[in-house]
């Protein structure tokens, strides 16, 4: 126990991750909330029937990385729990198994108790992780394409967004409102995952997208997804105070042509812009009510 203890001190920080989880949750109960298809007697059920899927769904995404990056990190991260055989590879496999069991039987639970369409898009979620794990069956080929094999792990964001509406209600249907959000949370969190990457002492063998395609081009990439989610933010009129954030994470993200040593503070002003973007619907709910 007190080496997983460890492992979750280092690499799944509790508390980061339920900020993230209950932002998600909460966005989607408020969603529903707006196009009335909430059942009022549910709200606090639903939300901790979110956060908790949320959670699980992180905490698998951090082990498969994990157990991905395994023979990356030996070279250039083997301070990591799994290089320092703090956890081994084995009961991390295992582990990863009986979590996928968990998810399973987590969406048909929804599915009975709370919301028949909430617990199919938590079942599409853990069935589409798991083709991640397995790399698609198509490992070697994706790797030759590093960005559109960054783009088939990113997109599980969007069910993963509908799943938070979705457990409200089992009349959910895909509203522009809904959509919009998931589009700005997938277009944020593609471009943190991008901004995150940017050291130019990076060693080789991790193939960021500095590496692989330069700094301009790194740029032009940033700025598509960052566009991406001002688009999904207008959609729900959450434009007014996000458009800054992604304005100037762009900015940001600019400096490091003339100072690539700069790479921390793109990397800040990326992880400010995905939490605004996460709880963008409480933030647009707050504003509203102090305008």
């Amino acid at each position: 126990m007190a080496r997983w203890t460890l492992y979750l001190k280092e690499r799944f920080p509790i508390g980061t991750y339920l900020f993230l989880s209950l932002g998600l949750a909460l966005s989607g109960l408020l969603l529903s909330l707006d196009l009335n298809l909430n059942r009022e007697d549910r709200y606090w059920q639903g939300l901790v029937v979110s956060t908790l899927g949320l959670m699980v769904f992180f905490g698998e995404l951090r082990l498969m990385d994990e157990l991905k990056d395994y023979s990356k990190d030996l070279v250039a991260h083997p301070s990591r729990p799994l290089p320092r055989g703090i956890l081994k590879i084995t009961e991390v496999r295992r582990t990863i198994l009986i979590v996928f069991f968990f998810m399973i039987v987590f969406a048909i639970f929804v599915s009975l108790f709370q919301s028949l369409l909430a617990g199919l898009f938590y079942l599409v979620v853990t069935l589409y992780l798991w083709l991640m794990y397995k790399e698609f069956y198509s490992g070697k080929w994706l790797s030759d394409f590093p960005l559109f094999y960054a783009f088939t792990h990113q997109i599980i964001l969007i069910p993963i967004c509908l799943f938070v509406v979705a457990v409200q209600t089992s009349s959910f249907f895909l509203e522009g409102k809904s959509i919009g959000y998931s589009m700005t949370v997938l277009g944020a969190f593609f471009g943190y995952e991008v901004c995150r990457k940017l050291d130019p002492q990076a060693n080789p063998i991790l193939k960021t997208y500095l590496s692989i395609y330069g700094p301009s081009n790194t740029g032009s990439l940033v700025f598509a997804l960052l566009t991406f989610a001002a688009w999904g933010a207008y959609r729900f009129q959450a434009h007014l105070f996000l458009w800054p954030v992604e304005l100037l994470t762009w900015i940001s993200m600019m400096t490091i042509l003339k100072w690539p040593n700069r790479f921390k503070v793109v990397e800040f002003s990326a992880t400010l812009c995905l939490a605004f973007h996460i709880w963008s619907v409480p933030l647009k709910h707050l504003v509203r009510k102090f305008i």
